[in-house]
């Protein structure tokens, strides 16, 4: 229960979503229910606020998390080392922070169990992204692209909260639209980003071309994220249920990095030629080999041929 939240209105907030989960005309068929925006407005506002404050404030500690390894040398070094030497150890912490994500769909409803997963799931998924930070060279970029999105949800819950100027429902005032409170907070975002971009210090560590590619990721993401918060909107209505939300956000997150991974891999190597380098070390491309790095008899036999064709004999 938030801090802000007297325990009277917790349980009369408690009360009316109840009542208006039973009183749906669709309560039979729970894949239909659909919160009623009839609903008093701190109830829908409270709604809101624990369905996306919640990964708001998960993001929050990942970047903290991200920073801390990233940023402390001892922890750097040992993290740096292990992906250096065996980049399998990434394939390994991303398999346990998708087991988590299951463990977490399973406890969902039980208390305490649920914040223990959570955190377990917080450390996994920052030692994953500050490790392939460290084995990329590129530690500024992911802890910029974590912080970004932690920012935008923080915004996104925020505006998401705002009554809708001059629009009632049944004599009842409701909240803002879901993607014109996205649309704001990424705007709030972009503005607040170019302007830590003016700092000298992060200019020295992220150059105005990879903040226009984290920037551009960011965008899908967000436009993802209000995606699927529209959706939970439409079917989620106990107040327990915002467990749900987390998982349902980061099973379709990563979805999305499967699918960005799988074109990046397409324009890696695909007959395009060496467009994107993946790791320090190896690169791919579908470019033809240069003579040279021919086998030797297969080089010998493009010589020959070349000068019986022009009449001369080697």
């Amino acid at each position: 229960m938030p801090l802000d939240v007297p325990p009277s209105r917790f349980n009369y907030i408690q009360k009316r979503l109840a009542a208006a989960a039973t009183s749906s005309p669709h309560h039979n068929h729970p894949s239909m229910l659909c919160f009623p925006t009839s609903e008093p407005l701190t109830t829908q506002r409270y709604y809101r606020f624990r369905l996306l404050g919640l990964l708001a404030m998960q993001l929050v500690a990942v970047t903290a998390v991200v920073a801390v390894i990233t940023h402390t040398l001892d922890l750097s070094d040992i993290v740096s080392r292990w992906v250096s030497e065996k980049p399998l150890v990434l394939v390994v912490w991303g398999g346990i922070t998708t087991v988590l994500l299951l463990v977490l769909y399973i406890v969902q409803h039980r208390d305490r169990w649920n914040a223990v997963v959570l955190i377990a799931f917080t450390v996994a998924q920052s030692l994953l992204i500050a490790g392939f930070g460290l084995w990329m060279h590129r530690v500024p970029v992911g802890l910029f692209v974590v912080a970004g999105t932690a920012g935008f949800m923080i915004q996104f819950t925020l505006f998401s909260c705002v009554r809708a100027s001059g629009s009632q429902c049944n004599a009842v005032d409701r909240l803002c639209n879901l993607w014109q409170a996205g649309a704001s907070a990424f705007a709030t975002t972009l503005v607040m980003s170019v302007g830590c971009m003016q700092i000298e210090a992060i200019q020295h560590c992220l150059s105005w071309t990879e903040w226009s590619y984290s920037m551009g990721f960011l965008g899908v993401l967000a436009m993802w994220l209000v995606f699927d918060a529209n959706g939970l909107q439409l079917c989620l209505t106990q107040p327990h249920e915002y467990w749900r939300g987390v998982v349902y956000f980061y099973t379709d997150i990563l979805l999305l990095l499967a699918l960005l991974a799988s074109l990046t891999c397409v324009l890696a190597c695909g007959d395009s030629g060496d467009v994107i380098c993946v790791g320090p070390v190896w690169c791919c491309g579908g470019g033809t080999r240069p003579i040279e790095s021919r086998p030797p008899d297969l080089a010998a036999a493009v010589i020959d041929g070349n000068s019986s064709h022009n009449g001369v004999t080697v």
